[in-house]
C-alpha cells in the first residue's frame, strides 16, 4: 500500500473532469498551431506575412493606433518576447527550459546547502508555502497559490515534439527526444501577473497586443526568481510559462480563480486580466483549495465577450460542456469549448494579436467598495447577475479606447495598481 506522500495526486475539480476521458494532451495539436485545424488560406506562414504587409499599409495611412510609434512598442515587447530565438515550434513563452525558464539553476554563483554544507530547508509546509509566496510577490507575482501536481495536466509531447516523462531521478533533464520531470515533483506553485487594462483596452491595435508579450518578459523574470529560491534552499524546480502542461486547472485548483465563458480564468479581483505561470516541485507546501466566486453563473447570463468578439470564435452556450468541438481541445474538461483556431488565425493577421474579450469582462472592475460589494454578493447568488450585466453595460465600463489618448496617460508601472 502506498503512503500518502508516495500516492498520486488526483485534481479536486471533481464536476469539470471526466476521469473516464481526461488525460495527457499532445500540445501539437492545440489551437495555437492553428493551419491545421482550418482551410489552406488560413496558412500560418501566409497569415504573417499578410499582416506584416497590412501592418505596413496601415502606417502609410496613418490609420489611429496604426502609427510608427504604435508599432515600434509592439516590435519591442515582441523582441523581448522572442529573447531567446525565434523557434517556429516553440515561440517565447512555449519555449521549455530555456533562458531563466531553466530547468537547472541559473547560475553557478547560487549557494545551495550542498555548496555551504548545511543541511536542505526543513521548515513546515505551511511554513514553506509562506515563504515561497512571499518570495513570488517580490518577483512581481499579483496572486500566487499553491497545488498538487496532477500529471494529467502536463502535455504528453510539448510542441516540439518532446516527450515530457517522469522518472526516478534526483534532477530534471532533457536529451534530444524527451524532457524529465523528477517523479518527486509533486506540488506546483502557481502565479498570476496582472495587466494593464488600458493598454488592452486598445486591442486589437499594437499597444493593445504589446501588453501580453511584454507580461511573458515578466513571467520569465517571476518564474526563474521563484525557481531559484526554491533551488537555494536545496530543492528541485522547473519553472515553466505556456510550456510543459496547460495553466488553467492548476490556477482553479490553487484558488486564485474559475473558467469563464472566453475558456481562460478569470480571477475575481483580477478579471480577466491575468497571465498564469508555474513552477514544478518538490519543496513540501501546505496545498490551497479551490473557491467558488460565482464566476461560472455569472458567465451563464452575461455573453459580453461573445458580442464583442470579432470573429465569433466564443462559446454561447448557456451552459459549459464536456462536447470537444475539434481536435485542438483535450477531451475530459468541461468548459465553454470555443473555435480556438479562428482566434489565434484572426489575432496573427492583425500583426500582432487581439485581446479584446480579455478588456470587456466586467470581472476588471477597478479596485472600490462598491465593486467589491458586487462581487460579494455575485459569489453568494446568482439572483441578481443579470441585474449587473445591465448596469455594466449601461454604466459604459469595458469601452475601448482610443490609442492615441493611451499615450497621453499617466500610468503607475506597468499601467498596473499593484495595491489590488
Amino acid at each position: 500500500m502506498k503512503n500518502k506522500s508516495e500516492e498520486e495526486y488526483k485534481s479536486p475539480l471533481t464536476g469539470l473532469i471526466d476521469d473516464s476521458t481526461y488525460g495527457r494532451f499532445d500540445k501539437r495539436k492545440s489551437a495555437l498551431y492553428y493551419s491545421q485545424h482550418l482551410a489552406e488560406d488560413k496558412e500560418q506562414s501566409k497569415v504573417r506575412a499578410n499582416a506584416r504587409k497590412s501592418l505596413a499599409k496601415k502606417i502609410k495611412e496613418k490609420r489611429p493606433g496604426y502609427g510608427l510609434k504604435d508599432v515600434a512598442l509592439h516590435g519591442a515587447a515582441k523582441s523581448m518576447f522572442f529573447e531567446y530565438g525565434f523557434d517556429p515550434q516553440c515561440e517565447g513563452a512555449n519555449r521549455p527550459n530555456v533562458g531563466m525558464r531553466s530547468w537547472t539553476k541559473l547560475s553557478e554563483t547560487l549557494l545551495t546547502p550542498d555548496k555551504l554544507g548545511v543541511p536542505p530547508y526543513d521548515g513546515d509546509a505551511k511554513e514553506a508555502a509562506k515563504l515561497v509566496k512571499r518570495v513570488a510577490k517580490n518577483f512581481g507575482a499579483f496572486r500566487v497559490g499553491v497545488t498538487g501536481l496532477d500529471k494529467r495536466h502536463v502535455y504528453q509531447y510539448d510542441c516540439d515534439g518532446k516527450e515530457i516523462v517522469f522518472e526516478s531521478v534526483e534532477e530534471p533533464y532533457e536529451t534530444a527526444h524527451k524532457r524529465v520531470i523528477p517523479e518527486k515533483c509533486k506540488y506546483v506553485v502557481v502565479m498570476l501577473l496582472h495587466m494593464s487594462h488600458e493598454a488592452l483596452a486598445c486591442a486589437p491595435a499594437p499597444i493593445g497586443s504589446m501588453v501580453p508579450m511584454f507580461t511573458y518578459k515578466r513571467v520569465d523574470i517571476l518564474t526563474g526568481g521563484v525557481a531559484e529560491f526554491i533551488r537555494g534552499l536545496g530543492y528541485v524546480a522547473i519553472p515553466s510559462a505556456n510550456d510543459t502542461a496547460v495553466n488553467g486547472p492548476f490556477a482553479a485548483e490553487a484558488g486564485l480563480g474559475e473558467q469563464g465563458r472566453a475558456d481562460k480564468l478569470i480571477s475575481p479581483d483580477g478579471g480577466a486580466l491575468v497571465r498564469i505561470c508555474k513552477v514544478l516541485t518538490d519543496l513540501p507546501m501546505e496545498l490551497d483549495s479551490p473557491q467558488k466566486f460565482g464566476i461560472p453563473e455569472f458567465c451563464k447570463v452575461c455573453r459580453i465577450c461573445v458580442e464583442a468578439c470579432p470573429v465569433n470564435t466564443i462559446n454561447d452556450a448557456d451552459e459549459p460542456s464536456f462536447e470537444v468541438p475539434g481536435p485542438w481541445a483535450n477531451p475530459g474538461h468541461k468548459t465553454w469549448h470555443g473555435k480556438n483556431p479562428l482566434c489565434w488565425a484572426y489575432a496573427e493577421s492583425t500583426g500582432g494579436g487581439c485581446g479584446i474579450c480579455l478588456y470587456v469582462c466586467p470581472w476588471n472592475k477597478p479596485k472600490g467598495l462598491l465593486h467589491k460589494l458586487v462581487k460579494g454578493i455575485i459569489k453568494r447568488t446568482p439572483v441578481f447577475n443579470r441585474f449587473f450585466v445591465w448596469a455594466h453595460k449601461f454604466l459604459g465600463y469595458g469601452k475601448p479606447m482610443d490609442p492615441e489618448e493611451w499615450w497621453d496617460l499617466d500610468q503607475p508601472t506597468y499601467g498596473i495598481d499593484t495595491r489590488l
